[in-house]
């Protein structure tokens, strides 16, 4: 099962993120060749941040990927 991933490729000058669809069985490799990768877990839309929807936006998120919501809320 494929779950989403951030790509991070580091230039002399700047720093480029990719957002993709991975096979976590193949995250060894990619880091092994020097590729930064971290697995994007919430994301949220400009709007939503700018309504002040974060925090129920990524509730309900969670709720949708079977993960516990109640487990970082301060």
């Amino acid at each position: 099962m494929k779950k989403r991933y951030a790509l991070i490729i580091r230039g002399k000058e700047k720093e480029w993120v990719f957002t993709t669809f991975l096979q976590p069985k193949y995250i060894k490799d990619y880091l092994e060749d020097g590729i930064q990768v971290e697995e994007v877990v919430n994301s949220i839309p400009l709007w939503a941040q700018q309504l002040g929807l974060t925090r129920i936006w990524f509730f309900i998120q969670d709720l949708f990927n079977f993960k516990n919501p109640f487990i970082n809320i301060k």
